[in-house]
C-alpha cells in the first residue's frame, strides 16, 4: 500500500513539475506559429491540450493566437483594422481571465508561476489595446510581482524577462500624467530596463527568444524610428521563418526605407505569392528608375483609398506624379495636398536639373560609384536652388554613410537639413542620430541634433535620442 502511494506521488510530481518545464516540442509550437504554419501548430496544441490541462499550453495557445491575429490584421483593408482588432482582443481577454481564474489559487511550481505571471502580463497588454487603463495596470502589476519572484528564485530563467521587459518599455512610453500616476502606484516603467530585459530573452531565452526578437524589431521600427537597429533583427527572423510574410514584407520595406533597393531586389523577384505590399514594390521600382512600372502599381493602389493610411495614400500620389514627370509628362495626374504640392513645385521648377537630381539619387541607391562620381564632380549644377542643393547633400550623405565614412556623411546630412529643414530635417536627423551612436562627435553637434529633433516634434525619434543623452551625458 505504501509503495502504491509512493508511485502515485512520484507520477503526479513528475507530471506536474517535469511537465511544466518548457520542452523542444513547446518551442516547436511557437516556431511553427511564427513561420505561419498554423495547421501544424493547431494540430499539436489540440492534441496536447486534450491530454493535459497544463498551464503552459494555455500560455502557448495565447501566443499562437496573438501571432495569428497579427497576420489577420495585416491582411485587412486599413479601414477595418480597428474593428477587427477590438473583436480579437475581447476574445483573448475572456480566455486569459478564465485561465487565471482557474489557476491563480493553486499551489504552483516556479515554471507554472512563470506561465501564470506571463498570462497576467498578456492580459494587461490586451486591456492596453482596448484602452481599459485600470485593468491594464492591475494585471501588468500582478505580472511584474509574480515574475520578479520567479527571477528571484530562478535568476537564470531568462524567458521570465519577456513580459517585464515589454511592460517596462511600454509604460515608459506613456509619458505625461499617466506615467507619473503609474509610477506612484508602483509601475513606473523604464525604457532602458525594458530593452535590456528583452535583449536578455533574445540572447539567452529558450521558449520566448523569438518572441523577444520580434518585439524588439517592432519597437525599433514602429516606436522609435530606428531601422538601423531593427534591420539585423528582421533579417534574422526572415532567415529562420521564411513563411512569415509580415516580416518578409517588413524587411523589404526597411531596405527601401534605408535606400538599399539592391537588397530588396531578391525579395521582390522571389515574391511569387504576392506577399510584398504593392506600396513597397511601387517605391522599389521608383527607386531603380522603372517609373512606368512603378506608376502601374500606384494606379491600382490609388483606386483603393480605404486599404491604406492617409499618409501613405498622399505619399503615393506624390511619387506617382514625380514618376509621370520623369517620364517626360509634366501634367499632374493626382491632386496633391499642400505639403506635397509645395514639394512637387520645388522639384520640377527647373526640369533639366530636377532630372539630374534623380539620376544622382539613382546612382546612390544603385551603388553605382562611377555615376555617383560623375554628378558629384559637377555638383555646382545643383546650386540653382536650395531645394536641389539640399537633395544633393542628403543623397551624398546616404552614399558616404553606406561607405561607412560617417564623418563625411555627417557634414552632408547637416547641410541638407540646414538648407531645407521642413523636408530634410527628419530623414537627416535619423541618419545623424545613428552616426552619433556609432562615433563620438562634438557635444555641440549632438546638442544641436537634439534641438532639431525637439523642433521636428517626432515622438518616436525623441525616444530613440535618449541613447545619445546617456552616451554623451547630456
Amino acid at each position: 500500500m505504501k509503495l502504491k502511494v509512493l508511485i502515485i506521488y512520484f507520477l503526479f510530481t513528475r507530471i506536474f513539475i517535469a511537465g511544466s518545464i518548457p520542452t523542444q516540442e513547446d518551442k516547436k509550437i511557437l516556431e511553427l506559429a511564427i513561420n505561419y504554419e498554423f495547421d501544424k501548430t493547431d494540430e499539436i496544441l489540440k492534441s496536447l491540450m486534450l491530454e493535459s490541462n497544463e498551464l503552459k499550453y494555455h500560455y502557448l495557445f495565447l501566443n499562437v493566437e496573438i501571432i495569428k491575429s497579427v497576420k489577420i490584421l495585416n491582411d485587412l483593408p486599413f479601414s477595418k483594422v480597428n474593428t477587427v482588432r477590438d473583436s480579437i482582443q475581447k476574445v483573448l481577454i475572456e480566455y486569459s481571465e478564465n485561465v487565471i481564474e482557474n489557476f491563480r489559487d493553486r499551489k504552483l511550481d516556479t515554471y507554472n508561476k512563470f506561465y501564470l505571471g506571463s498570462i497576467y502580463g498578456l492580459l494587461g497588454r490586451f486591456y492596453d489595446v482596448t484602452k481599459s487603463s485600470y485593468d491594464a495596470y492591475s494585471n501588468q502589476k500582478e505580472s511584474i510581482n509574480i515574475l520578479e519572484q520567479v527571477l528571484e528564485i530562478s535568476p537564470k530563467l531568462a524567458d521570465a524577462n519577456l513580459l517585464p521587459g515589454l511592460i517596462n518599455y511600454y509604460t515608459d512610453r506613456l509619458g505625461g500624467v499617466t506615467e507619473f500616476v503609474l509610477g506612484i502606484l508602483g509601475l513606473p516603467g523604464n525604457r532602458a530596463t525594458g530593452l535590456k530585459q528583452l535583449y536578455i530573452v533574445e540572447e539567452k531565452g529558450f521558449l520566448n527568444n523569438w518572441l523577444a526578437t520580434m518585439s524588439l524589431a517592432e519597437i525599433y521600427t514602429k516606436r522609435e524610428e530606428n531601422s538601423f537597429e531593427a534591420l539585423p533583427l528582421i533579417e534574422k527572423i526572415v532567415k529562420k521563418f521564411p513563411n512569415n510574410s509580415e516580416f518578409k514584407n517588413q524587411l523589404c520595406y526597411e531596405y527601401i526605407k534605408l535606400y538599399m533597393p539592391l537588397k530588396a531586389k531578391n525579395l521582390i523577384k522571389a515574391d511569387t505569392k504576392n506577399e510584398i505590399s504593392d506600396f513597397t514594390k511601387a517605391l522599389f521600382y521608383h527607386y531603380i528608375g522603372r517609373y512606368q512600372k512603378s506608376n502601374n502599381i500606384y494606379t491600382q493602389i490609388l483606386k483603393k483609398k480605404d486599404t491604406t493610411s492617409l499618409d501613405i495614400y498622399e505619399q503615393a500620389k506624390y511619387i506617382a506624379n514625380i514618376n509621370n514627370f520623369l517620364l517626360g509628362k509634366n501634367k499632374i495626374i493626382y491632386e496633391l495636398n499642400d505639403k506635397y504640392q509645395k514639394r512637387y513645385i520645388n522639384m520640377v521648377k527647373k526640369p533639366n536639373i530636377a532630372k539630374k537630381v534623380y539620376l544622382f539619387k539613382k546612382a546612390v541607391l544603385l551603388e553605382n560609384d562611377n555615376s555617383f562620381q560623375k554628378y558629384f564632380d559637377s555638383k555646382n549644377i545643383f546650386n540653382e536652388s536650395d531645394y536641389y542643393l539640399a537633395n544633393f547633400n542628403f543623397y551624398a550623405g546616404v552614399f558616404f554613410y553606406k561607405k561607412k565614412n560617417y564623418e563625411k556623411a555627417e557634414s552632408y546630412f547637416i547641410n541638407s537639413k540646414r538648407l531645407i529643414f521642413n523636408d530634410f530635417g527628419l530623414p537627416a536627423s535619423i541618419y545623424l542620430l545613428d552616426i552619433y551612436k556609432k562615433i563620438y562627435a562634438d557635444d555641440e553637434k549632438v546638442e544641436q541634433l537634439l534641438r532639431d529633433i525637439n523642433k521636428i516634434n517626432n515622438n518616436k525619434l525623441s525616444i530613440s535620442a535618449k541613447d545619445l543623452e546617456k552616451k554623451y551625458n547630456l
